[in-house]
């Protein structure tokens, strides 16, 4: 009886160590974590790879996050991380491709780029925060902001912009204040609407564009209309005053 029991315990000792140490083989596939390796190297838990390995494929590489089942599980993500600091530290300069099932997209580490999968929540982005920042984004309507994480327009800037040069098109130049048939307001006109409004006609307020901001091709415009206007009371007065100047010539003689 005793050889008996001795017998089944060695093979419940085998087996275990087999099932714990053992890199079984099926088909030539090799296994490590599994028992039915589905591929050359199937590999089954969490690995780590060191001194820099190098993946080649003829055919494309698929790195995929698989939480089990297709689902809107949040935090499914793949993620390629490189330490940024030489002390040590856990800070990480990252890429990062997340899908989120919530309505925001977030990370848990700083420096990083975040690319999300669901319309209006999809954002491309970088930033210093804990989540991805407003240094730039790009949201779900193709809209990019820098300095904001809202963009509302193809490109919206939340601070001061340097450049060489900026060139606005537009097709109402107002070139039609020199046509025979523009009607040129009277200068009482204008000084009545400067003292109901507090601005030129034409011109938005102060309080519009503290609201709207400013339309560059839009007040470029405007500001030349009201020069081409201003040319036009000169060329008047200039005009009168000759004809002063010659009367007085001519009461003179």
């Amino acid at each position: 009886m005793k050889q008996i029991l001795l017998l089944m315990n060695l093979v419940l000792l085998c087996s275990t160590g087999y099932s714990q140490n053992s890199i079984p083989l099926n088909a030539g596939n090799v296994g490590i974590g599994t028992t039915s390796p589905q591929g050359v190297l199937h590999v089954s838990g969490p690995g780590i790879f060191l001194d820099a390995p190098y993946i080649l494929s003829g055919t494309g590489l698929i790195i995929a996050a698989n939480t089990g089942s297709r689902s809107s599980t949040s935090g499914a993500q793949i993620e390629f991380a490189i330490p940024a600091n030489t002390d040590g530290t856990n800070s990480w300069g990252q890429a990062r491709i997340i899908t989120v099932a919530g309505s925001n997209i977030n990370a848990n580490a700083t420096g990083k780029m975040i690319l999300g999968t669901r319309r209006h929540y999809d954002k491309l982005g970088t930033g210093k925060q804990w989540y991805y920042g407003e240094d730039i984004v790009i949201d779900g309507n193709g809209f990019v902001g820098i300095g904001t994480l809202n963009p509302q327009e193809a490109l919206s800037v939340n601070g001061k912009i340097r450049a060489h040069e900026i060139k606005v098109e537009t097709a109402n130049w107002p070139d039609y204040v020199f046509a025979n048939d523009y009607q040129l307001p009277s200068l009482l006109e204008i000084e009545k609407h400067i003292k109901q409004n507090g601005h030129l006609p034409g011109i938005p307020s102060a309080e519009e564009i503290k609201t709207n901001g400013v339309d560059l091709g839009d007040m470029n415009a405007k500001l030349l209309k009201k020069i081409e206007e201003l040319t036009l009371y000169i060329i008047s007065l200039e005009k009168r005053v000759k004809s002063i100047e010659s009367k007085e010539v001519t009461s003179g003689n």
